[in-house]
């Protein structure tokens, strides 16, 4: 039962900590930078092309969040100019 109610309270705390981190900005930067998203690209591909591109911390955040608001459809192609210092 210890066990348990360990786990049960170090679960959600560690996934707190993992998406506080995970959901802030990379850098201080707010340089606005070309990113181009292609047609064809899934949520998940254009995830991990912001993370590659330094404008995310984590692929797999970007999809939850996308997953989790609804706009993982609405994402569109195109060139854009972002900056590195937003957050999710």
């Amino acid at each position: 039962m210890k066990r348990f109610l360990v786990f049960a309270i170090l679960i959600p705390l560690a996934l707190f900590f993992w998406w506080n981190t995970a959901s802030q900005p990379p850098v201080k930067d707010s340089t606005p930078r070309p990113f181009v998203i292609a047609r064809g690209l899934s949520a998940g591909q254009v995830a991990e092309k912001l993370e590659k591109e330094g404008f995310i911390r984590s692929s797999l955040a970007f999809r939850f969040y996308v997953q989790v608001t609804g706009n993982a459809g609405k994402i569109q192609a195109g060139d854009y100019r972002l900056s590195k210092n937003l957050s999710l």
